[in-house]
């Protein structure tokens, strides 16, 4: 089977690893190869079978959570794909593909939440916060002022709003350096803090942990309220980012790197165009 398998010859491994566990049930490395093909061949409740078998069995192999990761997110199940996949860098810190779904799995769920905002919350002071602070991500500072001056017609005695509403105009008159936190500070937090002060080496690590665990905190609240919705998107948003940035500080010449730096352009201009068409009033 593994011989079959190195080969690329799937059929023949796939009837070799199942003779395996027939003669002796107790292996656990057929079922997690047989996991790798099904997964491969787009299988997917198959290949969440066979690595699940592995698990019992007590196989400690990383690709058993790895591949349980990638099926979750293929099936649209992010939080069990996260859960999985933080296994995985628990036991291999320096796994570079896990690392990169993982931020992939976060901005799945970051996405998830903003699109429950726009579609039931459309013009609340969240959701147009939220807005602002995808327009200044991309750079769109006019477009985010107006966004943040909307977020104040809703909620006028927010500090922190009121600051960032002048910052973007500040910065694209050429200013580097964003104003310190208010004492409403809801607007410099998350996502917006990591944009403009981004951790460096070690500390990305150690920003990702806090995060994490921050966000830990909203998953435990069900999230029924606009201001939930908002800060698990917002935290989500924060994590997948500090996630790329790990991969692309340690592995800067990973394929992974490579594909996350083009990605986040892509993505980008996606967003700016759909929020675009979002703002404008219907015909």
């Amino acid at each position: 089977g593994n011989l079959y398998y190195i080969q690329g010859r799937s059929d023949q491994a796939l009837a070799s690893f199942r003779k395996a566990i027939r003669l002796k049930p107790t292996l656990s490395a057929p079922h997690v190869l047989l996991g790798v093909l099904h997964f491969k061949g787009r299988e997917f409740e198959k290949a969440i079978l066979h690595l699940n078998s592995a698990a019992k069995l007590g196989d400690a192999n990383p690709l058993v959570p790895l591949y349980q990761g990638y099926t979750r997110f293929a099936l649209g199940k992010y939080e069990d794909s996260v859960s999985f996949l933080e296994n995985v860098i628990e036991l291999e810190p320096g796994n570079v593909d896990a690392w990169y779904h993982l931020s992939k799995a976060y901005g799945q769920l970051s996405n998830r939440n903003f699109e429950t905002l726009q579609k039931h919350h459309a013009n609340s002071f969240y959701t147009h916060l939220a807005r602002s602070r995808v327009f200044e991500s991309g750079g769109n500072w006019e477009d985010a002022r107006g966004e943040l001056a909307k977020a104040l017609g809703h909620e006028p005695h927010r500090a922190g709003v009121k600051q960032r509403t002048e910052w973007p105009q500040r910065k694209s008159a050429g200013e580097t350096t964003p104003p310190p936190p208010a004492a409403d500070d809801i607007a410099s937090t998350g996502s917006t803090k990591y944009l403009y002060s981004p951790p460096e080496g070690s500390t990305i690590l150690v920003a990702y942990k806090t995060e994490r665990s921050r966000v830990g905190n909203f998953e435990s609240r069900k999230p029924d309220t606009v201001q939930n919705l908002y800060e698990q998107a917002d935290g989500y948003q924060a994590l997948s980012f500090l996630s790329s940035l790990w991969l692309i500080s340690t592995e800067p010449d990973s394929y992974r790197a490579h594909q996350l730096r083009g990605q986040s352009l892509e993505a980008a201009a996606k967003l700016d165009e759909g929020l675009r068409r979002r703002s404008e009033p219907a015909p």
